[in-house]
């Protein structure tokens, strides 16, 4: 049975997590692809806030969900599910999303990695051309420079896939 009630908290922690990722462009937190050279007080404070809240509320909901789930389905199925649900839109969005979100971190002369964040090469140097670097241009070498890969925003569905498969044993027993 459908719960309309948790389709609204979903629906407005969608609505939060659009609304920390812009004002993340605008506080002080330096680890952000675009950066805005003014930062505002009241853009940290909301991002703050918001981020920390939407985030475990995300969490919470996945958890609570992966129970429910787990009370009509079997763990195999369960987890079928979840490699469907989750893989398969991570690695179609680090291809085509996370392309983007590089080539304008690059753009900007901004790289941000596993190493953190750091100032990036010019975007025709890395890309080893003599004029300037369109996306088109940009795209298809992205997908042989395994390190300029990013997932980005997508991080949540790799984590949410790696702790409810291990977890699966403890959730079962819930």
């Amino acid at each position: 049975m459908r719960r309309t009630d948790i389709d609204v908290l979903r629906i407005l922690l969608c609505g939060a997590i659009i609304l920390v990722h812009a004002l993340a462009i605008f506080a002080f937190e330096p680890h952000y692809h675009l950066k805005s050279s003014v930062p505002s007080p009241t853009a940290s404070l909301l991002f703050d806030v918001l981020r920390a809240a939407a985030i475990s509320s995300w969490f919470i909901l996945a958890g609570w969900s992966a129970v429910v789930s787990l009370r009509t389905r079997s763990p195999g199925r369960f987890a079928k599910e979840r490699v469907l649900r989750l893989l398969v839109p991570l690695i179609f969005g680090i291809v085509i999303f996370g392309s983007m979100i590089k080539y304008i971190e690059l753009y900007d002369g901004r790289d941000m990695g596993f190493h953190g964040l750091r100032e990036a090469e010019w975007l025709q140097g890395i890309m080893q051309l003599d004029r300037p670097v369109g996306y088109f241009d940009f795209f298809p070498r992205n997908l042989k420079r395994l390190p300029l890969m990013t997932w980005s925003h997508l991080w949540f569905l790799a984590y949410l896939f790696l702790i409810s498969m291990l977890l699966l044993p403890l959730l079962l027993r819930l």
